[in-house]
């Protein structure tokens, strides 16, 4: 918060809890359906990399849970 310049707060969290501890890698947007994403989940950390990642689809008329997930 800045008093004379005002705040920015997110208009929507995406998350899903089984890939909450890794990070995000990639991020796609679709261009037929405008309001569906890729988001891809994985670790940047190459000598201790998590096993497996995660895609999951988001829609900004659903932000709270994924359309589609992949592991």
């Amino acid at each position: 918060f800045r008093e004379d310049d005002g705040t920015l707060l997110p208009l929507w969290k995406f998350t899903y809890d089984k890939c909450k501890k890794m990070s995000v890698t990639d991020i796609c947007l679709n261009t037929f359906y405008y309001d569906l994403f890729a988001v891809c989940f994985g670790s940047f950390d190459f000598i201790k990399q998590v096993s497996e990642g995660c895609v999951c689809l988001f829609s900004i008329k659903n932000p709270s849970f994924p359309e589609y997930r992949s592991k």
